[in-house]
């Protein structure tokens, strides 16, 4: 956790929705792909000030990027207005938090547009390769998060996840609904874990070894079972 301290000295500082605690899960899920020698890109959809995309860049090893997507101030592209604040939508506040944490912005890859229209192959355009984490932040209707979970895990490599934010908030129930629709009866995606308002998916063959690794770590407080399968808590 000791990359994460400069953050969390000014994570404060960054208007935002995101528990800083998360960063354990974070770093949790980090050390287990690396453990099982899982390589490729970090991404985000919905940077906003940069208070989730600025630990998830700590993430990335040499020869990895960190690429994330926002509408920053273009809000006429955010179809849902979810994340909208007045004053707060602005690229050049996420790029201030940005440099007060990181020694330098390379292999970060910033997109502001719409990721309504973006496909898998725009994002390994942007990051030169597929994915390992995906964290899934953006348009909170139905069809923005079906879209952005079918954009990810169409470019998420073998023992990737995919974190989906505000599945249990009350105020975006969309978010949950397409979820388990694109989940399903867990076939072809699992719940690997939940935690902090997260749900972590993985490809369903993956599913067994990344919990055990998960596991391994010890920084769960229990288990649940959904779609058939065991998944971690964290808290």
């Amino acid at each position: 956790m000791d990359r994460f301290k400069r953050y969390l000295e000014v994570a404060d500082q960054m208007h935002g929705w995101f528990d800083v605690g998360c960063v354990k899960m974070f770093d949790a899920i980090d050390k287990a792909q690396r453990s099982l020698g899982v390589r490729g890109n970090i991404g985000e959809i919905g940077i906003y000030t940069g208070r989730s995309f600025i630990p998830l860049c700590l993430l990335a090893q040499d020869g990895e990027r960190a690429v994330g997507i926002d509408c920053f101030s273009r809000q006429e592209l955010n179809l849902s207005g979810s994340g909208f604040t007045p004053g707060m939508n602005d690229r050049k506040i996420f790029e201030r938090h940005a440099r007060s944490v990181l020694d330098d912005m390379d292999g970060i890859v910033v997109i502001e547009g719409n990721a309504y229209k973006m496909e898998s192959r725009d994002y390994v355009n942007a990051g030169g390769g597929p994915f390992r984490i995906w964290h899934i932040d953006g348009g909170h209707d139905w069809l923005e998060t079906n879209h952005d979970l079918n954009a990810c895990f169409g470019c998420l490599v073998g023992k990737g996840v995919v974190i989906v934010d505000d599945v249990f908030n009350k105020e975006w129930p969309e978010v949950a609904r397409a979820m388990y629709a694109f989940v399903g009866d867990g076939a072809r995606v699992s719940p690997l874990a939940y935690g902090y308002g997260k749900a972590v998916l993985c490809f369903r063959n993956d599913h067994e070894v990344l919990r055990s690794a998960l596991a391994r770590d010890g920084r769960h407080s229990g288990f649940a079972k959904c779609c058939g399968v065991k998944a971690l808590l964290y808290q």
